[in-house]
């Protein structure tokens, strides 16, 4: 598993109405988020080296949360919990909300507008979070990381799946479609109530608004290259990023056997841009060691590491989230071990402990 973007699918959780919102007025919502403080689980460390961006479980009584699974991998690995800073990294309720406004309102703004504002919000969302962090901690003077980890991200294929979700009907509720997916049927120039309707051809019409919302958005173009400004100015201050590739391989697999055509970067994340360490699964389970069946193959990942049945003192857990800390862990050791080493030579030796990969292919 991975943490990907939380949102309701087939509208909000909540009791009360959804109040429609203009997409300027939810990225607004998203922007204000990313400029808040960061919110630290538990307390500050403030002489943590490794930072971990995730979704943690406020109270230690309740059930673990995704990024208390990664915190157990660092601290597992030859690091004490003063090391480790929890960063809390997650989609508010309120930002939740806001987006779903876009796919299940019926606001200002055409159906194709907020179709696709909803694609573009859900693709840039992750990333505007991320860079109002990594420049919070640039920024931070008193800032003692060396390491990022972040085992969060967002792809074409997560959003079609938002979707595909949506246009079903809700539990006890009528009909092929649920309302919202005649709305977007009907914005993707089908007729949901003609006998020849064909549920394959509108979720080949959502695949490629998607793909199409995405490719040519400037807001995600310049997002990633924010992005990867930050990531760079981090590296020239000696901090060393590595993020995890995603596990969409199998739900690439799925569309396509399907009869869906979509492109080879279908999957790609989109948080994976710039000089950072991109983490995939290794499946040591097998007779020989193998790129894990779910792990993300595109050509920016450049790391493996084991990713299935990872033991941790919280339980046993899979997902290219859990590879990557194993990396961040390690470089970090091997910082300490070589203070007056630069990050470059950090990251080649880290390297070297986990097994290269060009995306789709094991490297010897």
């Amino acid at each position: 598993m991975r943490a990907k973007t939380s949102m309701q699918i087939n509208g909000s959780a909540k009791s009360t109405p959804l109040v429609s919102l203009r997409y300027a007025e939810v990225e607004s919502k998203i922007r204000e988020e990313a400029a808040q403080p960061l919110t630290y689980a538990e307390e500050y460390q403030p002489g943590a080296t490794v930072a971990a961006l995730d979704i943690f479980r406020e109270d230690s009584k309740l059930k673990s949360y995704h990024g208390d699974y990664v915190d157990a991998i660092l601290t597992s690995k030859g690091l004490n919990d003063p090391d480790v800073q929890k960063i809390s990294h997650g989609m508010s309720d309120e930002v939740c909300d806001a987006l779903q406004t876009l796919l299940h309102g019926e606001g200002t703004g055409t159906p194709a507008e907020r179709l696709n504002g909803y694609i573009e919000l859900s693709g840039s969302q992750k990333l505007i979070q991320t860079n109002g962090t990594l420049q919070q901690i640039l920024q931070d003077p008193s800032s003692s990381l060396k390491v990022i980890n972040q085992s969060q991200g967002n792809s074409r294929v997560d959003i079609f799946e938002l979707l595909e979700s949506a246009v079903k009907p809700k539990a006890g509720e009528a009909g092929t479609l649920s309302s919202t997916g005649e709305r977007l049927a009907k914005e993707v120039g089908l007729d949901s109530g003609s006998p020849d309707f064909d549920m394959k051809e509108l979720r080949q019409r959502l695949a490629d608004r998607v793909a199409d919302v995405i490719d040519h958005s400037p807001l995600i173009a310049a997002e990633q290259k924010h992005h990867s400004e930050l990531v760079s100015s981090l590296r020239d201050k000696g901090v060393l990023m590595v993020t995890s590739a995603g596990n969409n391989a199998d739900e690439l697999d799925r569309v396509r056997s399907d009869g869906l055509k979509v492109s080879d970067n279908f999957d790609d994340d989109l948080t994976s841009v710039g000089p950072k360490m991109i983490v995939g699964a290794l499946d040591t389970s097998k007779a020989e060691d193998q790129i894990a069946f779910f792990s993300s193959r595109y050509s920016a990942v450049n790391l493996l590491a084991p990713g299935v049945g990872v033991e941790t003192t919280l339980g046993s857990v899979t997902g290219t989230s859990f590879a990557a800390p194993q990396v961040a862990a390690q470089a970090e050791r091997i910082r300490r071990q070589h203070p007056d080493w630069t990050v470059d030579q950090v990251e080649a030796e880290t390297r070297k402990q986990f097994t290269p990969t060009d995306g789709f292919n094991i490297l010897s």
